[in-house]
């Protein structure tokens, strides 16, 4: 066990604690798995809500540490950039709730690729735990993650300087078009506005204490030419706020939602976040109507149109129990809606660019 800048012998007295993670944790291809193991970590880590410190202060190094049980990471194989932006954002919310770090149990079991993703998104050094060495980085040179970093305002303005590290990870002497950042950028800043004026809202009661953050990294593949960025939020959730904007019970007979119970509450997060796409979701009076589709502000409908913009690419959205995936792929545009029985925890936004080859 990794804890207190130190590695400590642990035992657990019932192996029916130990809860193995799946070996793909991605919110594409494996949503249903990566949302109930990052579920059971949230349940996990927040499972002592008073005291400070994850064991009394005389711990003695000689000898063992009972823990009533771990999150075994040993199976997994590949992590998205996206589950290891909420895993990482779950880890700070702990963190700054206590005065010390949570352990990290068998680190030395970890994959080579999981433990390099772990490390390029920042979440070793971050949390100051030691990573294990891997014997060939050379293996993952084609995927570079920038180190995640969150914040409490709206202003964002790293996130232009991380985008052409991405690019220039691609190809050092792309020339990326002027308006295609513009735009990106202006999608995550307005992301990050939605994050603060609507995800920690005083009239929703939480299951878990948030700490007002969101939280954001980006990643780029040198063979796909693709650019991947993630922005997540443990807040309100689309879902939860945008009925309760003032123009929503004018759209209310064009949405087509499902009937509302307590076995079934979130059978329409995915419609909801699919009508934020179309009709933006800050709330912020516009003077907008129905009849042009754009209801109290812009947000997600802009981050659609940076796709639009750059030729190519995906946009997905989780939001509570609900996923959203917008795609334009050779001119043809799609939509998925999909509704799973357990919650990202707030608001995950991940969009993806394809940069067009050089001329």
């Amino acid at each position: 066990m990794w804890y207190r800048g130190s590695s400590w012998r642990a035992k657990v007295p019932n192996t029916l604690d130990i809860r193995s993670f799946p070996k793909l944790m991605c919110f594409k291809r494996a949503p249903q798995e990566t949302l109930q193991a990052l579920e059971y970590v949230r349940k996990s880590l927040h499972r002592n809500k008073t005291d400070r410190l994850w064991f009394k202060p005389n711990l003695k190094p000689q000898k063992e540490v009972t823990i009533r049980g771990y999150i075994a990471m040993d199976e997994v194989r590949e992590i998205s950039t996206s589950a290891a932006l909420v895993l990482a954002a779950e880890y700070e919310r702990k963190a700054i709730k206590m005065d010390e770090r949570a352990p990290l149990i068998s680190v030395e079991k970890w994959d080579a690729g999981l433990l390099h993703k772990l490390d390029q998104i920042g979440f070793f050094k971050g949390f100051g735990y030691e990573r294990p060495a891997i014997d060939d980085e050379s293996n993952y040179a084609d995927v570079l993650t920038i180190p995640f970093y969150s914040g409490t305002k709206s202003e964002m303005q790293i996130v232009d300087q991380q985008l052409l590290k991405l690019v220039e990870h691609i190809d050092p002497g792309y020339q990326i078009d002027s308006n295609m950042v513009i735009a990106l950028n202006s999608a995550v800043g307005e992301a990050a506005t939605n994050t603060r004026e609507h995800a920690y809202k005083k009239y929703h009661t939480f299951r878990y204490p948030h700490v007002g953050r969101w939280w954001a990294t980006g990643a780029a593949s040198i063979r796909e030419r693709q650019i991947v960025v993630s922005l997540y939020d443990q807040g309100v959730t689309i879902p939860v706020s945008y009925p309760r904007l003032p123009a929503f019970q004018q759209l209310m007979a064009t949405l087509n939602l499902f009937s509302s119970s307590p076995e079934n509450q979130y059978a329409n997060d995915a419609k909801l976040i699919q009508a934020a796409t179309v009709h933006g979701n800050t709330g912020r009076n516009v003077g907008s109507t129905v009849a042009n589709k754009r209801i109290g502000g812009f947000g997600l409908p802009q981050i659609k149109d940076a796709i639009n913009l750059c030729g190519g690419g995906s946009l997905m959205i989780l939001s509570r129990g609900g996923r959203y995936i917008y795609t334009l792929d050779q001119g043809t545009r799609s939509e998925q809606l999909d509704t799973f029985d357990c919650s990202v925890g707030g608001t995950l936004i991940e969009w993806a660019v394809t940069l067009p080859e050089p001329v």
